[in-house]
């Protein structure tokens, strides 16, 4: 049974920025704790920080959590799942995902060059990955997170013309996520 979810930002933005505190409401209106993370500087991310605030957010993750995350957020969940190796995680969400650097933001090569992803033990961990992936996002190729999504076996939720599903582009509400989310809930045993 799904308990907590956290949802974790991206490169220049904020919990309080797109659809993350629309999706935290719908989930809290479930009953499941919703923690939408702060990440430091993010305009000028730092791995180690990053990474440590993971740590004192999620702490060791397990069946009963669901971990979602959007742009640059999710190599860091990957990388951060991986370094922790939990034996079972509820449920991902990755929207706009990538792990590769990208043409149009090379300031973050340093940031994605300190990556470690163990997709197997991912996989393994959790039966119960979704990826939103938009057919024009201009920031994250569409084949980079199709490419993603194939190495963690995800689940793939298309959005057409939805550029890096943004507030910019018109993403205050994510409804791919919140369905994905009630299906992950869905799959998960009563306790």
């Amino acid at each position: 049974m799904i308990r907590h979810a956290h949802i974790i930002h991206g490169y220049q933005s904020a919990p309080e920025r797109h659809w993350f505190p629309w999706l935290a409401e719908k989930l809290a209106g479930q009953g499941i704790v919703c923690t939408r993370i702060a990440l430091p500087d993010a305009g000028r991310p730092d791995f180690g920080r990053w990474q440590q605030s993971l740590a004192e957010h999620i702490g060791q993750a397990d069946e009963h959590h669901l971990l979602i995350a959007h742009s640059l957020g999710t190599p860091t969940l990957l990388h951060y799942l991986s370094r922790t190796a939990p034996e079972r995680i509820g449920g991902i969400i990755l929207a706009a995902a990538f792990e590769q650097t990208l043409p149009e933001l090379p300031e973050l090569d340093g940031y994605l060059a300190r990556l470690a992803i163990d997709f197997a033990a991912i996989r393994r961990a959790c039966p119960n990955i979704h990826s939103i992936i938009s057919d024009n996002d201009t920031v994250v190729p569409p084949a980079f997170s199709l490419a993603l999504a194939e190495k963690l076996g995800s689940f793939v939720h298309k959005v057409a013309g939805g550029g890096h599903l943004m507030g910019d582009d018109g993403f205050f509400e994510l409804p791919q996520a919140w369905q994905a989310a009630q299906s992950i809930v869905a799959a998960q045993p009563l306790q």
